[in-house]
């Protein structure tokens, strides 16, 4: 039998645990932390993520090792790190950067990796640490947490064969939807475990946020496609747009909305009113390859679902959910006409879901060595 013990760590090549913006890792870190003592290692920054723009790891860089909620963290700032560079052409790159990478873990990575007997490892870039992770530390049980496919979020193919590579090493995927299912199919055992929602979301009463009715409200940056609100804004005069933490200020869009308001990424209890407060949802995620598991993934539309407030999304993610009024992605009318409806089915019941600490729970049940999970 495989259990899953503390100490716990979680590794991702994309978070910080103290970073605002909050994923699925962050409210299993907290759950975790509960049943025993939990680190969050960040890796794959270095200089070059400068390059991207947009990696809120930046401002934590200097002196950035601590312990947040009794958390351990530790931000692993390299000279250099591997970039995901996408044309196959580059795979012996990505495969060399990753090798000497991985090779030149500090000895502050090492300890940590060295102390966890339970170590789950997030979809992207960090996928291939795995060996690298087993090697420091072969008595450690490892968990693959695919918050998404590798090919969703636009990793490049060596990363897949990486995954696959490590398949052995791993105890078990943790799919947060069975439509995932085929795209993990190198490792012998899966675990369908469905997102949470954190308790908070339903506490109070809280204020709402808004000036003026009716209002429209997105939350988040994961495939985000600023031309929605182009049209919708345009479409819908009488209609405020709120978009939280999009990673745009709409300059791109040419001429101003007046009711279109561009609002800087914040903590997610201060998103709350806003979701709960909302006439209507709008999940602008654009076209991505197997992107249809974001009909059970998407965090944003569960919390709209779980407020009860109509969402706006593209048909991919629609999943003939009655809440959900869906979209052609790069089709004006189609986006006005699921922005209409949407407005006009009003709100509807809460729809409580899961919470992570049941998500937690069935995460770390034991795992019968010759049972499928």
């Amino acid at each position: 039998m495989i259990r899953f013990d503390p100490p716990f760590l979680i590794v991702s090549a994309t978070h910080d645990y103290r970073t605002k913006r909050r994923v699925d890792l962050h409210f299993i870190a907290d759950e975790l932390v509960r049943r025993g003592e939990t680190m969050f290692l960040s890796t794959h920054l270095s200089p070059l993520s400068r390059l991207k723009g947009r990696d809120r790891r930046l401002a934590l860089a200097p002196g950035a090792d601590r312990a947040a909620n009794g958390v351990e963290t530790y931000l692993w700032h390299a000279p250099l790190h591997p970039l995901n560079v996408r044309p196959p052409v580059f795979d012996l790159w990505n495969r060399a950067a990753s090798r000497l990478y991985g090779r030149a873990m500090p000895a502050a990575v090492t300890a940590m990796i060295a102390r966890a007997r339970t170590i789950i490892v997030e979809s992207g870039g960090s996928v291939a640490l795995i060996d690298e992770i087993a090697r420091h530390n072969p008595q450690a049980v490892i968990i693959y947490s695919a918050s998404d496919t590798l090919a969703t979020i636009g990793m490049a193919r060596f990363y897949d064969r990486a995954l696959c590579r490590s398949a052995p090493r791993i105890a078990y995927v943790r799919l947060p939807s069975a439509r995932m299912a085929r795209d993990h199919a190198c490792i012998r055992r899966q675990r369908i475990i469905p997102h949470g929602l954190d308790e908070s979301f339903f506490a109070g009463n809280l204020v709402d946020p808004y000036t003026r009715h009716p209002a429209a409200v997105s939350v988040g940056s994961m495939l985000f496609d600023p031309a929605v609100f182009d049209v919708a804004a345009r479409a819908f005069p009488h209609v405020d747009f709120h978009v939280i933490g999009s990673g745009h200020d709409g300059s791109a869009l040419g001429p101003h909305h007046p009711n279109l308001h561009w609002i800087a990424e914040m903590g997610f209890g201060d998103t709350i009113p806003y979701i709960r407060h909302a006439d209507i949802g709008i999940a602008p995620y654009h076209s991505a390859l197997d992107a249809a598991y974001l009909v059970d993934t998407s965090m944003k539309l569960m919390q709209f679902e779980a407020a009860g407030v109509p969402a706006v999304c593209p048909t991919f993610a629609q999943g003939g959910r009655m809440s959900r009024f869906g979209y052609t992605v790069g089709d004006a009318d189609s986006i006005v006409r699921a922005v209409n409806a949407a407005l006009k089915q009003g709100r509807g019941d809460v729809d409580r879901p899961r919470t992570w600490a049941h998500v937690v729970e069935e995460m770390l049940a034991p795992l019968h060595e010759d049972v499928p999970a």
